[in-house]
């Protein structure tokens, strides 16, 4: 058997495809002899092996690596090892160790807002469940968590590496020490690292870890950072333990140098600006170095399952071009999510229109949204549309003519780094330039929406103003008859409350019949290519992807023979050529697209924006009228009723009125009300024929006065 070649009983791996390395295990890509399936191979020293395996036999939760087997490595004769070694057997996770994935220069910056929620659930619901079992881990880092994609392409994070974890009830202590020194409480760090004589520590180092971990997952960085590293643990120590309360980051740049604190993320975390602001206390709760101010795991529980249970809502500002985020609880209210709105935008909630499908955001459910499928928002008061700024990077990459290996894989590197950082700007801006067509088209069927609503409303009123009016009309000519001297004219007062809303019927033509804003719309982007169309951002992934493959070329070619290195310089000069290429794609295609875009858009958005506030303001003189005519109604009423007071108080009055027979108050009510005050938008259909009626009724009305025949029932 070759040398690289191991097996147990039931398993085979080589020393080649290894996964990962410990101080005192190594880990190895395996398969299984009996049915082919891959699996993860422990290789530890006995004892070690055995602790392990009781503690994960009776460890069995989806976010815990599942252990499969335990066995023992048989004699390899060729490699000089005789002495057998325990081989713990566990599920392969094939998305590989969190703190690779950090590594990645795709990632240098953190995890975004979805990977990131997806990791925090999947770690608090395995810590939930370890220490619901009473179990402490003592060495949480992301170098202890798998990434696993299962079969139907989703991702599950899960806790590796028990060797260190132990039984500890709350309240109980243990004073062995364990861990990873850039991941241990400043307690357990100083008693590991800096020689302090025995003291014992609690469940909750767990959570010190779990707090330097989150920093480290959400900025691709640790949050505690002396000159010269592990060679400077008294600083390490210094910074971890007088910082003060809510520091969540201590870096020192230089030797001796003075530390550099801070509260907040760095801002070129890839975190929305909102999910920052609700990670932060989180992260500086965890990293509470105060005995007295140390969280308890209930608090850790708690806050976390507040944050994943929160709903995103997608917005896009119209105004300043932004995509925002804003997490929100369960039960918050439209109100809620304008405060959050204004915060990033500047823009106040009263002076904020919200569009979401076509319609006005309204009421007190919030919908569900998407990143293409957002809120959209702008203000009232300014049509000013901000143009993004394109963060300047060099187009070129200059490796040296020398070998100098070390110094071209760094360089090789941040090209990598850069790239991706160039790919998600031109997805950045593909995705603003789409919403900007979205944009178009929700305000424009807003409106028509809109419109629609408020010339049914406006008809409405009319016809309601129309009877009203005739029947005002026959009121007074009544009141003629019975000599009755009215306090005020009704005819008069509604024909001072009257509105004739001929700009709700040009503005209704406009959008609904000339469809001018989509004409002026389509003719000034005739000549503009969609760079979803020109599949600009799968272009810019596989040439990031492509600089990747470069780099992780020459991390190998650092162990290149020399008859090798013609190889080792042509990577170089492809990851010259490719950044190049894409840096054109970043600023010539994507950027360039997008301020062209914005440009038209702008002059565009300016004229609709005023259209959008003379609506605005049609819908308030809609809304005033409709008070007005309510109000004109109850009055109306009144005199009614004070006039049939007046018939029953005088049957004598005059000759005309004698023969003049008042009804009673209900009867009285009941008609009239239901001719003017229960007329609504299905009745509309029949108002020409009430209308017909009621001027037959009229010239009735005239015609029996004449002949001194009455009836004020017939008209009512």
């Amino acid at each position: 058997m070759a040398t690289n070649i191991h097996q147990s009983r039931n398993y085979v791996w080589s020393t080649d495809d290894i996964l990962g390395r410990g101080s005192t295990c190594s880990v190895y890509k395996g398969i299984n002899k009996n049915n082919g399936e891959f699996v993860a191979i422990k290789v530890v020293e006995a004892a070690l092996g055995v602790r392990e395996f009781e503690m994960l036999k009776k460890i069995k939760h989806e976010n815990i690596v599942k252990l499969l087997s335990i066995e023992q490595e048989c004699p390899n004769r060729n490699s000089g090892r005789m002495q057998p070694r325990q081989i713990l057997v566990t599920e392969l996770c094939t998305g590989g160790c969190l703190s690779n994935i950090l590594d990645d220069p795709e990632n240098i910056y953190g995890l975004d807002d979805s990977e990131f929620l997806l990791f925090l659930s999947h770690l608090y619901a395995g810590m939930k469940y370890l220490r619901d079992n009473d179990i402490v881990h003592r060495d949480l880092k992301p170098g202890n968590i798998m990434k696993c994609i299962l079969d139907d392409g989703t991702s599950v994070y899960k806790l590796i590496d028990f060797g260190a974890a132990r039984d500890l009830p709350d309240g109980k202590e243990f004073v062995s020490v364990y861990g990873t020194e850039e991941y241990l409480a400043p307690d357990v760090y100083e008693r590991a690292l800096l020689g302090t004589p025995g003291r014992a520590f609690r469940a909750t180092v767990d959570l010190w870890s779990t707090g330097v971990t989150l920093y480290h997952v959400v900025t691709g960085e640790l949050p505690f950072r002396p000159f010269g590293g592990r060679r400077n643990r008294q600083t390490m120590h210094y910074i971890t333990t007088h910082k003060k309360a809510g520091i969540i980051s201590g870096i020192q740049q230089n030797l001796n140098g003075s530390i550099i604190w801070s509260s907040k993320l760095p801002e070129n975390c890839l975190l929305s600006p909102n999910l920052r602001k609700i990670i932060t206390p989180l992260i500086a709760g965890l990293l509470e170095s105060d005995v007295t101010k140390i969280w308890t795991f209930k608090e850790f529980f708690d806050t976390v399952d507040t944050i994943v249970t929160r709903k995103i809502v997608h917005v896009f500002d119209i105004n300043n071009q932004g995509l925002i985020k804003i997490y929100l609880n369960p039960f918050d209210t439209i109100e809620i999510l304008q405060k959050d709105i204004s915060i990033q935008t500047d823009i106040a909630p009263e002076n904020q229109i919200l569009i979401y499908k076509a319609d006005e955001l309204s009421g007190e459910t919030l919908l569900a949204t998407t990143e293409k499928c957002p809120v959209f928002v702008f203000s009232k008061e300014n049509s000013k549309i901000n143009v993004l700024d394109l963060k300047e990077m060099s187009p070129i990459i200059s490796f040296t003519k020398k070998l100098e290996l070390g110094e071209d894989f760094k360089l090789a590197r941040k090209a990598c780094c850069n790239a991706y950082q160039a790919k998600r700007l031109i997805e950045k801006y593909s995705i603003i330039t789409q919403l900007i067509h979205n944009t178009v088209e929700n305000v424009i069927k807003c409106i028509k929406i809109r419109l629609k609503k408020l010339m049914c409303e406006a008809e409405y009123l009319m016809s309601k103003c129309k009877i009203f009016n005739k029947a005002a009309g026959i009121f007074e000519t009544l009141q003629n008859v019975a000599k009755y001297k009215a306090k005020t004219n009704n005819c008069e007062e509604l024909s001072n409350i009257s509105q004739d809303f001929v700009a709700i019927y040009n503005l209704h033509t406009k959008y609904n019949y000339e469809n001018l804003a989509e004409k002026e719309w389509e003719s000034a982007i005739k000549d503009f290519e969609n760079p979803f169309e020109s599949r600009l951002t799968v272009r810019a992934s596989t040439l990031a992807d492509r600089i990747k493959d470069s780099m992780n070329h020459l991390r190998i070619g650092r162990d290149y023979p020399l008859p090798q290195n013609h190889q080792y310089q042509l990577e170089c000069i492809k990851i010259a050529k490719t950044w190049t290429h894409l840096h054109h794609l970043l600023e010539t295609v994507a950027y360039h697209q997008y301020t062209t875009l914005i440009k038209v858009f702008e002059s565009w958005f300016n004229k609709v924006q005023k259209d959008y506030m003379e609506l605005e303001t049609l819908s308030q003189t809609i809304n005033e009228f409709k008070v007005n005519l309510n109000k004109f109604e109850d009055k109306f009423d009144v005199d009614v009723d004070e006039f049939n007071e007046y018939l029953k108080a005088n049957p004598n009055n005059n000759e005309p009125t004698e023969k003049i027979k008042y009804v009673k108050d209900p009867v009285l009510h009941s008609r009239l009300k239901n001719k003017l005050k229960t007329y609504n938008y299905k009745t509309g259909n029949n108002l020409i024929a009430e209308n017909s009626e009621l001027i037959n009724k009229l010239k009735e009305c005239t015609s029996d006065l004449d002949g001194n025949k009455f009836d004020l029932e017939d008209f009512i």
